[in-house]
């Protein structure tokens, strides 16, 4: 016989109730943390894009020429 599982509303699964419950109780607590959280203007995030866009640009453009330390 299978050890007893328990699958919560998000689709993982413990082995058991309390598990889950901790895991869910996790969840709400930061959910409701970041509905906390202060929004931000369409043309902040817009600027925050760009930037990001931005570095990643740079990084493609320059990843060969930068050593790597595993290398």
């Amino acid at each position: 016989m299978e050890p007893k599982t328990y699958i919560n509303s998000y689709g993982l699964v413990f082995d058991s109730q309390e598990e889950l419950e901790a895991w869910d109780a996790y969840v709400e607590e930061r959910l409701a943390k970041a509905r906390q959280s202060p929004t931000i203007s369409h043309e902040e995030m817009q600027e925050r894009f760009r930037l990001l866009e931005e570095k990643i640009r740079d990084a493609e453009r320059n990843y060969k020429t930068v050593p790597h330390t595993l290398v």
